[in-house]
């Protein structure tokens, strides 16, 4: 069988995150109050795969890797507040910040951020050749309120006790080069679901739906998770 590496890498890094919120039994899935951030810097010694030929000091045939060495520098920063607390009507409000730089733009690609998908605009796939560079700023606001609390309603084994419903939207770019215009934001907006309940066996389960649409898109995208809280 023939093989070869296409990508070794060492990274070095320094990372800080801290979080306060107040502590309350929907705080993840309806956070009222606090914030959190989480910040990285890091240098990277990358060698990513540019051919194959031959070694030549053992004469063999293999794949040829080249250096893409870089400092990384990543920020995210979450803040939340409560709008409304009359009864169910309760309003909250998110805003997340995501930001990026990688020091050396003439690297591979592979190594580029990438701004779509789940982690970005959501309104675009993950791999969008508009949304990809060196540097990236996204911002993302979501309001959220319940459509019911503290039930237990059975569905398929399982009993859901509450169930919020969202709006969201989305501003920014990945790019190289200068800085941006306003023109050059790309936006998304979308809705969102959430679910929370217990299985069967009383483990926990959060349910999540989504759907985004880019307004330079023409279609959108839908987006589901199921997972034992919300992150």
């Amino acid at each position: 069988d023939f093989s070869f590496d296409y990508y070794r890498s060492h990274i070095v890094y320094f990372e800080y995150r801290y979080k306060k919120q107040k502590n309350h039994y929907m705080k993840n899935m309806l956070p009222t109050n606090g914030y959190d951030i989480k910040f990285k810097l890091s240098y990277e010694f990358n060698d990513f795969l540019n051919g194959f030929g031959i070694y030549e000091d053992s004469g063999t045939f293999g794949s040829i890797l080249s250096p893409n060495n870089t400092y990384r520098f990543e920020l995210d920063f979450n803040k939340a507040w409560l709008l409304s607390k009359e009864g169910k009507s309760r309003i909250s409000l998110l805003s997340s910040t995501s930001l990026g730089y990688i020091s050396k733009e003439n690297i591979d690609d592979f190594f580029y951020f990438f701004g779509g998908g789940m982690p970005g605009l959501k309104g675009y796939t993950y791999y969008d050749e508009s949304l990809k560079g060196s540097k990236k700023i996204l911002q993302s606001f979501y309001l959220r309120t319940p459509i019911f609390k503290e039930e237990s309603i059975p569905v398929v084994s399982s009993y859901f006790k509450h169930l919020t419903f969202g709006l969201v939207l989305q501003a920014g770019n990945v790019y190289t080069g200068d800085a941006l215009k306003m023109d050059d934001f790309k936006t998304s907006a979308g809705i969102e679901l959430r679910l929370l309940g217990y299985n069967v066996y009383s483990y926990p389960l959060a349910v999540t739906y989504e759907y985004h649409v880019a307004k330079q898109q023409s279609d959108g995208k839908h987006y589901f998770k199921i997972l034992f809280d919300f992150q």
